[in-house]
C-alpha cells in the first residue's frame, strides 16, 4: 500500500472510545474488506452464548460464593477459604489452572 492507502485505511478502521479512554487502530492488521461482514453472524452467535451463559449462571451465583479468580491464587482470601469443592490449600495440583 502507498502512503495515501494507508492514510484512508488509517482513517476507516481507527476508533476512538472517549467514555473509556480508549483509541485502537487496527488499520495494520492484515484482514480483508469483507473480513467485518463475514464475521458478523458468528460473533451474533458468540455473544449470545454468552448472554444464554449469564443468564443461566448469573441468577444462582451469591457473594458467598466467591466466584472470581482472585481466590485461584491466593485461597485464604477465598471467602470461606480453601477451594469451593472442598480439595484444600494443601493439595494445590486439584485445582490450578493448568
Amino acid at each position: 500500500m502507498n502512503a495515501l492507502e494507508l492514510w484512508q485505511r488509517y482513517r476507516q478502521y481507527l476508533h476512538v472510545a472517549p467514555s473509556v479512554g480508549l483509541t485502537l487502530d487496527i488499520s495494520r492488521m492484515l484482514f480483508p474488506p469483507s473480513f467485518f461482514e463475514e464475521m458478523s453472524q458468528p460473533m451474533a452467535q458468540a455473544l449470545q452464548a454468552v448472554t444464554n451463559w449469564n443468564a443461566e449462571v448469573w441468577p444462582t451465583w451469591t457473594s458467598s460464593a466467591g466466584w472470581g479468580h482472585y481466590w485461584l491464587r491466593a485461597p485464604a482470601t477465598r471467602p470461606g477459604g480453601g477451594h469451593p469443592h472442598g480439595c484444600g490449600a494443601d493439595n494445590p495440583r486439584d485445582w490450578q489452572l493448568r
